[in-house]
């Protein structure tokens, strides 16, 4: 397709019968949460989107993703789950951790994930038994008593020079330690 990703356009509108939470789009797939934490699954294009399953609800998704044929919610306490999600008709569930996660980033088979106490962990999502691992990060990324946190003045010119320290050795610690 055109699209032009500075200068964005409504392009569509479709009705929903459910009220939807959190979204992730990867080529044709379009997945999305529900309030009470169903998975749904969508083949879409830039004209329609048609649900194609839908997985019963099993807690409230804080965050979701798709990384090529797989979709992953964070589901606080009910924690981190990996979907199949390659035949949009027949998505399958493949694994849980008992983590409470709230966010997540995939790279690879890895998922970096951030949890409800301010840690951070990462799990190998191509091994299904894995366990989450807790990444060695020294202080507080975020400190919650920061007055801009999710505000429009929450901006570059508040973070904090350490904390920007902090996440910039544990990613280079990482990478040299990444097999």
């Amino acid at each position: 397709s055109d699209l032009d990703m500075d200068n964005p356009a409504h392009i569509n509108t479709w009705e929903s019968d459910n009220n939807l939470k959190q979204i992730a789009i990867l080529d044709t797939t379009f997945v999305a949460t529900t309030e009470n934490g169903e998975l749904l699954v969508f083949d879409w294009d830039q004209d329609s989107a048609e649900l194609t399953a839908t997985i019963d609800g099993r807690g409230n998704a804080l965050d979701i993703t798709i990384d090529g044929d797989f979709g992953y919610m964070c589901l606080g306490e009910s924690g981190f789950w990996k979907t199949d999600i390659s035949d949009p008709e027949n998505p399958e569930e493949l694994a849980v951790w008992d983590i409470n996660v709230v966010k997540c980033y995939i790279f690879n088979e890895a998922a970096f994930v951030s949890t409800m106490d301010n840690r951070f962990y990462a799990i190998d999502t191509g091994d299904l038994e894995s366990e989450p691992q807790l990444l060695p990060i020294e202080g507080d990324i975020i400190d919650f008593d920061y007055p801009y946190w999710h505000t429009i003045d929450d901006t570059r010119d508040k973070c904090s020079p350490h904390s920007l320290y902090v996440v910039g050795q544990t990613l280079l610690e990482l990478i040299y330690t990444a097999e």
